[in-house]
């Protein structure tokens, strides 16, 4: 088929195409969530165009030259299996190359092409679910956690890029903007212990990231932040080593959706603090 389509950068114009990819694959993101890509993309988002129509898309966040972060590798359902997708990966990773690490949360069917191409295995992930916010949640900790304001803004951003492995203050700031009801913070001002953030989705909630010293001010975090979801279902992404943050969002109702496996291409100086990360802010930023 259509072995002469052409790939060009994705602009604001073509968001309405991926919001229709997007359904068509069943995923959960919003228009602002492709905004928030382009905005952080560097010219990296592309779509792949035939006669005048979007057929694929593939974004790139690029966190200040340190790691880039390749997502949304979207094809039209009717003509997959036509090496579109991959085309994309590789010119998302042609245009990364020269900017870092680049890397990615990948599901299993997909690490078998990242394999071919030279990625690694960082670690594992699951997607977590559950149905509905649980009446009878109690917050099994003496912490106090509190809404995040403007004023504890910087204050994260500055602690979060060491966690992350690299600054994002612009992502972070777009989801204050769009999800503030699921900003927490456990601590203030140099006393951060922890904090956490949302977003809805068309499908589910989303909380993440959630960035704690342990487990017991995650959870916490998790359980201020689950109310806002106003009984529609709830996803979280959990590294597979935070095993005692697993065993407590079980027990109140979470259960694995999916798995995924996060993978980098190239030299990976800024791992960041895994340890203090669990749930990320998405598959598709890390």
């Amino acid at each position: 088929m259509k072995s002469n389509y052409n790939l060009r950068p994705m602009g604001e114009k073509d968001i309405p195409e991926g919001m229709r990819l997007k359904n068509a694959a069943g995923w959960n993101q919003m228009e602002g969530d492709w905004k928030l890509f382009l905005d952080s993309s560097q010219d990296g988002s592309m779509v792949a165009e035939y006669e005048g129509n979007v057929i694929g898309t593939v974004t790139t966040v690029n966190y200040s030259g340190r790691f880039s972060w390749i997502g949304m590798v979207l094809v039209d359902p009717e003509i997959r299996r036509m090496g579109i997708g991959t085309s994309l990966l590789k010119e998302a990773i042609t245009r990364a190359k020269d900017k870092g690490t680049i890397r990615l949360d990948a599901t299993p069917k997909g690490k078998l092409l990242y394999d071919t191409l030279g990625f690694e295995d960082e670690y594992g992930l699951k997607r977590h679910e559950i149905k509905a916010y649980p009446s009878n949640l109690i917050v099994h900790s003496k912490l106090t956690c509190s809404k995040i304001s403007n004023h504890d803004l910087p204050n994260i951003i500055e602690y979060d890029q060491h966690v992350f492995g690299a600054p994002r203050a612009g992502i972070l700031r777009s989801l204050y903007d769009i999800g503030p009801a699921y900003a927490w913070i456990c601590g203030s001002g140099d006393n951060i212990q922890g904090y956490c953030f949302g977003r809805s989705g068309s499908n589910f909630e989303q909380i993440g990231p959630i960035i704690a010293l342990n487990e017991e001010i995650a959870f916490s975090l998790l359980c201020h932040a689950i109310p806002q979801s106003k009984g529609r279902p709830i996803i979280i992404d959990i590294p597979d080593a935070q095993k005692a943050f697993i065993q407590s969002v079980e027990k109140i109702g979470f259960r694995i959706q999916r798995p995924f496996i996060r993978m980098y291409l190239g030299k990976h100086p800024y791992p960041g603090r895994p340890e203090q990360q669990f749930t990320i802010a998405g598959p598709e930023i890390g």
